[in-house]
């Protein structure tokens, strides 16, 4: 395996040559092999070399080993630390479950959401439509066709992206293109495991680096750097749980 000396970062594009190698714990079962990963003194995003990251086939045999049931109470629980900050979150802004919103020109059109990266079992989106939320599924592997578009009146309302951020190979444009799909005023509410420091120090063990599709890190840092450059409000709700919010034009 050949490790360049310096890369660009995907997120802000800076020369980095900052390293760090990672140990794989040796009960991964996909990857027992140490990995490389190069973090970003700019933006502090904590990303893999291109080098070690999956190839397609072997990816997607990775996402088919999860195993998201609707009757997992675990998994259930789990889905909750983002989807009762979202719920409080509507709540606030006065949302209701199949309400409308009023547009600039006076008309209405209802309320909508996206599961950005709903996986091969949308178990959240089931759990919003439950409540009478309208939500739609958009998946690059398994919900790809079509892609989401925006809606009549300028886009989501709120976009989901749970456990979806840290699989970004080119962050940036997938934000972008989140946002490309929001309203003005709407939020992105994602949950990601956030690095514990802006540092790579005692990280070996950390269980993001276990998964080796796991190829995009980030910390606060990196939020309120991505928050900057997007010109987005940024919030941290919950741990590992943020909201970016798209500024009313």
């Amino acid at each position: 395996m050949t490790i360049d000396e310096t890369v660009d970062c995907p997120l802000c594009g800076s020369p980095v040559a900052k390293t760090v190698s990672a140990a794989v714990p040796a009960d991964c079962r996909l990857s027992a092999f140490g990995r490389h990963y190069w973090l970003c003194t700019v933006c502090d995003l904590l990303f893999m070399d291109t080098a070690c990251r999956l190839d397609r086939e072997a990816e997607l045999r990775r996402y088919a080993l999860h195993q998201n049931r609707p009757d997992d109470a675990g998994y259930l629980r789990f889905l909750d630390r983002l989807r009762r900050p979202v719920l409080a979150e509507l709540q606030r802004r006065g949302f209701a479950p199949a309400g409308t919103r009023t547009l600039a020109d006076g008309s209405t059109r209802a309320l909508r959401g996206l599961d950005y990266g709903s996986g091969p079992q949308p178990v959240l989106s089931a759990l919003f439509r439950m409540e009478a939320w309208q939500l739609d599924c958009w998946d690059p592997n398994f919900a790809p066709d079509p892609p989401p578009g925006r809606l009549d009146g300028g886009g989501y309302d709120f976009i989901l992206c749970c456990e979806v951020a840290e699989h970004f190979r080119q962050p940036l444009q997938d934000f972008r293109r989140m946002l490309d799909l929001l309203a003005p005023g709407g939020f992105l509410a994602l949950m990601t495991g956030l690095r514990p420091a802006a540092s790579c120090s005692g990280l070996e063990g950390w269980s993001y680096l276990s998964d080796a599709t796991h190829v995009s890190m980030y910390s606060r840092k990196t939020v309120e750097w991505l928050a900057r450059h997007l010109e987005l409000i940024a919030r941290f709700p919950a741990e590992n749980v943020l909201f970016l919010e798209k500024r009313l034009a």
